[in-house]
């Protein structure tokens, strides 16, 4: 089993809102805005994690499957989450297709190809 972290991690995005109304009182006075504001949000591991999942392209059936493990994840109450093999290399597969990241995706991408490896009770005992 691998076990990762769904902890939120802090990430700097622009503040769209402050930049609308910024620009509209920049093209009031004639200037221009010189600084893009940003702001500090959480960046949602489960929801991302949930939606990685989707990357991978095939039909209904292991669509369905899919739609199951997503909603595994976004239900889960724990900072962590437990996953099976074939959980884990679904993730894994669908993160290795996946070819839109950004910068704020490697604290993400780290959390999931590093997940730590447990062992399943019954099979401490």
């Amino acid at each position: 089993m691998k076990k990762i972290n769904l902890k939120p991690y802090k990430i700097e995005i622009t503040d769209i809102e402050k930049y609308q109304e910024e620009q509209k009182l920049a093209k009031k006075e004639g200037t221009i805005i010189s600084d893009v504001p940003t702001k500090i949000v959480d960046f949602d591991i489960r929801e991302n994690l949930a939606n990685i999942i989707f990357s991978n392209k095939h039909g209904g059936r292991d669509f369905l499957k899919d739609c199951k493990l997503a909603h595994k994840i976004e239900e889960c109450k724990e900072d962590f989450i437990l996953l099976e093999d074939a959980e884990y290399r679904k993730i894994t597969s669908a993160t290795d297709k996946f070819d839109n990241w950004q910068k704020d995706h490697e604290e993400f991408v780290n959390r999931i190809y590093d997940a730590e490896e447990v062992k399943k009770i019954e099979e401490v005992k």
